[in-house]
């Protein structure tokens, strides 16, 4: 089985991440993309570990490579250098790009791309435990702890039981291999614990009424204010059409045509299901009942006053696949990257993405404008924190319509920038399946 990590330069995290795959008796082969300079390759060597390491010049030169493969079968090879090696503005992550290069790298295989930040120390809850958690909602197959410190997680850990890393691959395979009635599990995701990946609190304002009321009931409220700490996981093995994603440590069916990574900027995992569903309509997302350690190795910031509203290019993403979604013609390549194209060269392309963020902005003030009216009608001062929370949330939202007309992705600075990165990443889905193939004789 096929394990690889996408990295930028982090040797020690995801040294301890590789090193973290030892107990089992099933054939791993370690695979490594580091988009950043040969750094591992020494270190990797003097850990005695056996890799195949994609890094600096070795990965440079396959890329042109496979631009110069692309060139002669008409593609323009400036759509390799987008989706692999992106001119991204300072300080935009490229983690997208990184990905696409696992998925041209292993055409036709199945694999489990692991984030290089996770420690592989795969752990299943009690049933009663999991009871204690908030949700599932709906959508959202994920159940949820929160935890106010280390020690509070690390109690819940000692009682988990501790799986045999062989047990948790082998589910991984066996849920990539599912298929039925023409249906097929794409992308197969385990839950996490420890590190939840937010930055503050604002993912509680999404929850019903109900997990609303388990969250402040059972405490884990001051919790979620106070602490990134959490346990994310499904209560069975499952899948569906489209759910919710985070690809911490995800299985891969590469052996389908799946699509590629819009290559630039945060929260490319939620545009990724989306772009699953558009483009192979028989494709499911799974969830194991297992959890895996997100442990980053540096010190990550947390606040419980909420951030102001950042609206990045894979939440364009998000809504644009949403709009595809909605209409009425069979979901694939083809029609996927002419409505992206469509809308990147729309003449009023600045109007209608403003209209697009406001109206995402709008319908989710609109949204907690209904949760926080339902709530203060309970006459219950049980509710009050979180009510205090979402009206913050709401002046937030409030101030990012006064900039209208004028929102823009947080990664660019001009309309233009956007409307290119879409159309480039249009002609991307129109020529994907034929870059595969490509890659796959090189």
């Amino acid at each position: 089985m096929i394990i690889a990590w996408p990295t930028h330069n982090r040797s020690k995290s995801v040294l301890r991440s590789v090193k973290s795959f030892k107990n089992t008796n099933l054939k791993l082969n370690f695979f490594v993309s580091n988009t950043g300079e040969s750094e591992l390759t020494p270190l990797f060597n003097s850990e005695h570990i056996e890799a195949e390491l994609w890094e600096g010049e070795a990965r440079y030169k396959w890329i042109n490579l496979l631009k110069e493969n692309c060139r002669r079968a008409h593609i323009n090879p400036s759509l390799i250098d987008f989706a692999l090696n992106p001119s991204a503005p300072k300080g935009v992550i490229t983690t997208g790009a990184n990905r696409n290069f696992l998925l041209l790298k292993l055409v036709g295989k199945k694999f489990v791309s692991v984030d290089d930040d996770v420690v592989f120390e795969p752990r299943r809850l009690a049933p009663v435990e999991i009871g204690n958690a908030l949700g599932p909602s709906p959508g959202n197959p994920l159940s949820t702890l929160y935890f106010k410190d280390q020690q509070s997680l690390n109690l819940l850990k000692e009682k988990s039981e501790r799986l045999k890393d062989e047990e948790f691959l082998s589910t991984q395979i066996q849920m990539l291999s599912f298929v039925q009635n023409s249906q097929f599990c794409a992308l197969s995701l385990c839950g996490y614990y420890g590190d939840s990946g937010f930055q503050s609190p604002r993912g509680i304002l999404s929850l019903n009424e109900q997990s609303i009321h388990e969250l402040i009931k059972k405490d884990q409220f001051h919790a979620a204010l106070k602490s990134r700490l959490v346990w994310r996981v499904s209560d069975k093995v499952q899948a569906f059409k489209y759910s919710p994603a985070m690809l911490m440590c995800a299985g891969f069916s590469n052996d389908y045509e799946l699509p590629p990574f819009f290559p630039m900027g945060r929260n490319q995992d939620s545009a990724y299901a989306y772009a699953l569903s558009a483009c192979l309509s028989n494709a499911l997302i799974g969830h194991l009942s297992f959890a895996i350690m997100h442990a980053p190795v540096e010190i990550r910031n947390y606040t419980e006053d909420l951030p102001d509203l950042e609206m990045r290019m894979n939440d364009i993403m998000v809504l644009l696949w949403i709009e595809f979604l909605k209409k009425n013609i069979e979901k694939n390549y083809k029609n996927a990257g002419e409505f992206f194209l469509e809308f990147a060269q729309e003449k009023n392309f600045t109007e209608r993405l403003n209209f697009l963020i406001s109206q995402h902005f709008s319908e989710r003030a609109l949204r907690l404008e209904e949760k926080i009216k339902n709530l203060q009608s309970k006459d219950n001062d049980f509710f009050q924190n979180w009510i205090k929370l979402a009206v913050q949330e709401k002046a937030l939202i409030d101030k990012a319509l006064q900039k209208s007309p004028n929102l823009l992705p947080m990664e660019t600075n001009n309309s233009l920038l956007a409307a290119d990165w879409i159309g480039q990443y249009a002609e991307l889905l129109l020529s994907w399946k034929e870059i595969r193939n490509i890659a796959q004789g090189i």
